[in-house]
């Protein structure tokens, strides 16, 4: 076999995995006594119940006992796949035990995270920020109801018929994410960072377009007579009805298409007769300095996760990790270490807050910061 079953088993539950490697993995599982073995290995209620235990145990002595037994390839396949099971397990509970410990409770330095509201600009140049968890109707300023804001997203209406394109913006901060329902039921989830412009309402017989700088995750409502257009910069994307994530951020060298379900184009004004087309499982990206769209087979979990609040880090260099981080926890980063900006990582966080992040980096990679004027500053 040309991959170790075990090995896989523990990039899957560390969620390091590659597609090509998932696959394998799912054909191992299609075995009843193997899916058998899997589930009892990630047995979340096994786990959380031995905590207490691995919390007193040293691990590194642990490790230093076993090692020995490591080389020993007479072992039945099953013990290997429990040995490794066993080892990642241990490492993992004594992870979760040191992030309830030193995140909870012996954290020395302290982010105070600035809140700052979403903002709804409109069409006549009013400015509203949207309190969180708020409800209530939103309105023009004929006081016409619009739609509803309720908690942390933003329904329109389309119960009334028009003839002239009205837009507004709605402004995501760092720190923040939040969904907005458009007036043909296209749901779109807006990452920290983003504005998106939008028709009020869309009129018959033109396209529906909006207008991205961030990112956000389209479900697109279909309607075969009117195709929709995400203008990101300078690149378009064209649909009918599908599910797509775009990362347009203007420090971003690239305009990222993650295509979920269904088909998209790309094209730009300059070559809008040559489309780049996607499948579902492929990225298109768009390089800002020469024009041209690389397209490439991937898992897309890895671009969609954050609309569950999870940060996933599949190949990125630190500086392109702290940048994220900025974004999504509204802090400010400082890197002096340029060696290591450059350096490649791979890493989750689900609901995880900034400075349990900086720890895990911190007692990984020994990235020593510190923390200045609510500025956090790596050497």
């Amino acid at each position: 076999m040309k991959y170790d079953v075990s090995e896989l088993i523990y990039k899957s539950i560390s969620k390091t995995i590659t597609p090509e490697e998932e696959e394998i993995l799912k054909e191992w599982l299609s075995i009843p006594s193997n899916k058998e073995l899997f589930e009892k290995i990630i047995d979340a209620d096994a786990i959380n119940n031995k905590i207490s235990v691995y919390g007193k145990i040293d691990i590194d002595k642990a490790y230093k006992r076993i090692q020995p037994r490591l080389s020993v390839n007479s072992m039945p396949f099953y013990k290997q796949v429990l040995k490794y099971a066993a080892i990642f397990i241990g490492l993992f509970v004594a992870t979760v035990y040191f992030f309830q410990r030193k995140g909870e409770n012996n954290v020395p330095q302290s982010l105070k995270i600035t809140e700052e509201q979403i903002i709804l600009r409109t069409s006549d140049g009013l400015v509203k920020t949207l309190e969180d968890n708020a409800t209530e109707e939103l309105t023009d300023e004929d006081g016409n109801v619009l739609g509803i804001q309720n908690g942390d997203s933003l329904i329109y209406r389309n119960n009334q018929s028009t003839e002239t394109l009205v837009y507004n913006t709605l402004i995501v901060p760092y720190g923040k994410r939040f969904k907005i329902i458009l007036s043909d039921g296209t749901l779109v989830h807006l990452n920290a960072g983003t504005s998106l412009r939008y028709p009020v309402r869309f009129i018959e017989d033109t396209d529906r377009q909006v207008f991205l700088d961030g990112e956000a995750y389209f479900d697109v409502a279909e309607d075969k007579e009117h195709s929709f257009v995400v203008n990101a910069n300078t690149l378009d994307v064209l649909v009918h009805g599908t599910q797509f994530n775009v990362t347009a951020y203007p420090e971003n060298k690239t305009v990222d298409v993650a295509l979920v379900e269904g088909s998209v184009g790309l094209y730009t004004n300059e070559n809008k007769g040559d489309e780049v087309f996607l499948q579902p499982g492929q990225l298109g990206a768009f390089s800002k300095e020469n024009g041209l769209v690389n397209v490439k087979k991937i898992n897309t979990t890895f671009y969609t996760s954050w609309i569950n609040g999870e940060l996933v880090f599949r190949a990125l260099s630190f500086d392109e990790i702290t940048k994220r981080l900025e974004r999504y926890y509204n802090v400010s980063i400082v890197n002096h270490n340029k060696a290591m900006g450059k350096e490649l990582f791979n890493a989750s966080f689900l609901n995880q807050s900034v400075e349990n992040v900086l720890i895990y980096f911190d007692e990984t990679h020994n990235i020593k910061y510190t923390i200045e004027n609510n500025q956090v500053i790596i050497n």
